[in-house]
C-alpha cells in the first residue's frame, strides 16, 4: 500500500456500511471471512481486499437517536431550501430587453 494506510500495512480496521466507494464495498461484501478478492479497481487505485472477521454492529441508543435527529433535521433543511427557491422563482421578475440597433 502506498496511501494513508501504508503505515499499518494497508489495514483499514473495522469498516461500517457506506465507508468505502461502492465497487470496494461490493467486493468486500462478497468475500467470506479470510477470503481475498481479485484486484478491484476504484477511482483511488487497484485494491486487494481481505476480510479477516465480521462482527455485528452494537448500536448505542443515544447514537442512534442523534443520527435519526440529524437525518430529520437535514431533511427539513433540504425541504425548506427547496421551498425558498420555489418562492424566489415565483417572486422574481425578469424582463428580456432587446439591445438597441
Amino acid at each position: 500500500s502506498e496511501d494513508g494506510s501504508a503505515a499499518s500495512g494497508g489495514d483499514l480496521g473495522w469498516a461500517s456500511p457506506g465507508m468505502f466507494v461502492p465497487e470496494f464495498e461490493e467486493a468486500m461484501n462478497r468475500l467470506a471471512d479470510g477470503g481475498i478478492s481479485p484486484p478491484v479497481a476504484s477511482r483511488y487505485g487497484v485494491h486487494l481486499i481481505q476480510v479477516l472477521e465480521r462482527r455485528g454492529a452494537s448500536l448505542d441508543p443515544k447514537e442512534v437517536r442523534e443520527q435519526v435527529r440529524n437525518q430529520l433535521r437535514e431533511g427539513k433543511f433540504a425541504q425548506a431550501y427547496l421551498d425558498w427557491i420555489k418562492e424566489m422563482r415565483l417572486r422574481a421578475y425578469i424582463e428580456m430587453r432587446e439591445p438597441p440597433l
